[in-house]
Parts: C-alpha cells; structure tokens; sequence
C-alpha cells in the first residue's frame, strides 16, 4: 500500500479518539513532505500532537505510539510535541500544518 497524505490523516482522524484516551492527545497534526505532497520513497512522517491541557506523555508511551504509527505506515515517524518544537521549524511549519 502507498502511503499518501489521504491515508495518513484518514488514519489519525480514525484513532483520535484512541489514542486520546490512551495518551492524552488533544490533536495532530501533518506537517513537513508528507503534508505539501513533496515525499519521497526515503521521506518519514512528520507529525505534530497537541496534549490535553495539563497532562503528560511518558517516554515510554510516545515509544510506544511511534512504533504503532511506524508498522501502521511502514515508514520512519517523527513525532513531535507541538509546545517543544524548534521555533525555527515551528515558524515554516505553521502554514504547511494539517490538523486532525
């Protein structure tokens, strides 16, 4: 199965709920190739979450969440707390996000 941006955020508006429950996660979002249509066979896939107010996500359960979403895709994940990413990348990401 080809991995395009329809089926990744199809994938993630699916389990929002889940993985809500389970990790905290208010919201993702799509950003970098995956999100401007511009990936290759080598890209990964960037994704922003967003946590309910107040709460945590263990390293562990982020572990855990990457090696789900990377056998679902079969594909490298970087998967990254939108309050922690770089300010740099979070000024040239912004207008290329995809919130699920």
């Amino acid at each position: 199965m080809k991995t395009t941006q329809t089926l990744i955020l199809e994938y993630l508006s699916d389990k929002k709920s889940e993985f809500g429950q389970k990790y905290y996660i208010n919201k993702f979002g799509l950003f970098g190739s995956f999100a401007r249509n511009e990936q290759t066979k080598n890209s990964d896939i960037d994704i922003i979450y967003i946590l309910e107010k107040g709460k945590k996500i263990t390293y562990f359960e982020l572990f855990e969440l990457e090696k789900i979403l990377e056998k679902r895709f079969n594909r490298k994940i970087e998967l990254i707390n939108f309050k922690y990413l770089n300010p740099i990348i979070k000024y040239k990401s912004l207008k290329d996000i995809i919130y699920v």
